[in-house]
């Protein structure tokens, strides 16, 4: 028989053990689902992450991704940016979590503020600080790589979304282009299918194509166009010599890519405004005009422009400032041209050269012009071209800024001319 002590006793081993089972419940695994982890991800990490009036966006991956699994910023080549006592974004995964893409300058032409956000099916989470997009065991990640979105993709954000609607030039000189110079042109497309905007830049390089194939069909000189794209693009400098040889000068130089400060990313590649400025100083006697739409562009200025070769230089954007695809509205204003296409301060320079070379008028002043102060005409041509892209050649027309991501002081074209 049970004493009553016993009893008292037996009391307090019960009480003891349902409270252990109870403690053993409340550390059991969380395995936060998808929806969950969104909640998490919008309810307690963005409001840490976005500041007041932020224009962002933030994406889903659409599976849960495996412990062991490899995620990592895809800089390229040669990429040096963060010096020798930091690595690029290399995280292996200690559990299954959630991936998410914070993009604080939504559709910029690479290189900018970015974060992953990783939650983990526990509930414990972790946040990054990137300039790339990211690769998950070194593969892109389709979610994160369109212009615009997929809804069911878009997890929260603040950023507007639309398809531009322009179409690709089809340019027509009027044949009174009479220049006899041995020019050389060359045109860059520097993305990969699987790049972020990449359908935006072969726009891009398509135009320019149209542009000096049909400058070249309306010259009575002889006059090479060059197109490099995708895997092709790093080889530029090859095509430099090779045109070099050719006794092509002046020679044009026309790149459109994801760029960072210093560097442009051409098939993958980094390539430095070093190895562009050597490139040219190796070639003295030949004159060059050098045009870069990307990224921190104006990075390369300081180097470019030391040459007495060069004799015109343009960039898409300061140093420190993105460049940016096609925009047909923005901070609300429309694009005087909402039909063209392309990124948004080339396909500008496109239209102003089309309207400088399309009128008899105007080609004659750019040819006086470029006699008097003796340099290239297709020097001068891209000089006036680059400015009444963004309305400063009135004389010729072109008093319009074309390039609404200037107007909107998103982009700050630089330009240099050394006559």
């Amino acid at each position: 028989m049970f004493t009553k002590q016993a009893l008292v006793w037996s009391g307090i081993l019960l009480m003891l053990l349902l409270l252990s089972c109870n403690k053993e419940d409340s550390t059991k695994p969380v395995n936060l689902d998808m929806q969950e982890a969104i909640n998490k991800l919008t309810k307690e990490i963005l409001p840490e992450q976005v500041s007041k009036n932020a224009n962002y966006f933030c994406l889903r991956m659409d599976s849960v991704i495996q412990k062991g699994v490899v995620i990592e910023e895809a800089i390229p080549k040669q990429d040096l940016r963060k010096g020798d006592d930091e690595s690029a974004v290399a995280i292996v995964l200690d559990e299954d979590s959630y991936l998410f893409y914070l993009d604080l300058e939504p559709g910029a032409m690479f290189a900018h503020d970015l974060k992953y956000i990783i939650v983990g099916q526990s509930g414990k989470s972790k946040v990054v600080a990137a300039q790339w997009w990211p690769l998950v065991n070194g593969a892109i990640v389709p979610e994160f790589q369109k212009q615009v979105p997929e809804p069911r993709h878009v997890v929260a954000g603040t950023a507007v979304f639309a398809k531009p609607i322009g179409k690709r030039y089809l340019y027509r000189f009027p044949g009174q282009l009479v220049i006899r110079n041995n020019e050389g042109f060359i045109v860059v497309e520097g993305l990969m299918p699987e790049e972020n905007l990449y359908d935006c830049v072969v726009d891009t390089y398509l135009n320019l194509l149209t542009l000096f194939l049909e400058y070249k069909n309306n010259c009575t000189g002889d006059v090479e166009v060059e197109g490099l794209m995708e895997s092709q693009a790093d080889n530029v400098l090859t095509e430099i010599d090779n045109q070099v040889a050719a006794g092509r000068n002046p020679i044009t130089i026309l790149i459109t890519a994801h760029g960072n400060s210093n560097y442009v990313r051409l098939g993958g590649v980094a390539m430095y405004a070093s190895q562009f400025q050597a490139k040219m100083a190796a070639y003295p006697s030949t004159r060059f005009n050098f045009i870069l739409c990307s990224c921190h562009s104006g990075s390369f200025m300081d180097e470019i422009t030391t040459l007495a070769n060069v004799y015109t230089a343009h960039t898409a954007s300061q140093a420190d400032e993105s460049a940016w695809p096609d925009w047909d509205t923005a901070c609300g204003l429309n694009d005087h041209n909402p039909s063209d296409t392309g990124a948004e301060w080339m396909s500008s320079l496109c239209e102003a050269a089309s309207a400088i070379a399309g009128d008899a008028t105007h080609w004659a002043s750019i040819k006086t012009m470029a006699a008097t102060s003796k340099v290239p005409v297709a020097s001068m041509w891209m000089y006036h071209a680059c400015l009444g892209g963004i309305g400063l050649t009135s004389s010729m027309g072109l008093s319009q800024d074309l390039d609404l991501a200037h107007r909107c002081n998103s982009e700050n074209p630089m330009s240099f001319k050394n006559w």
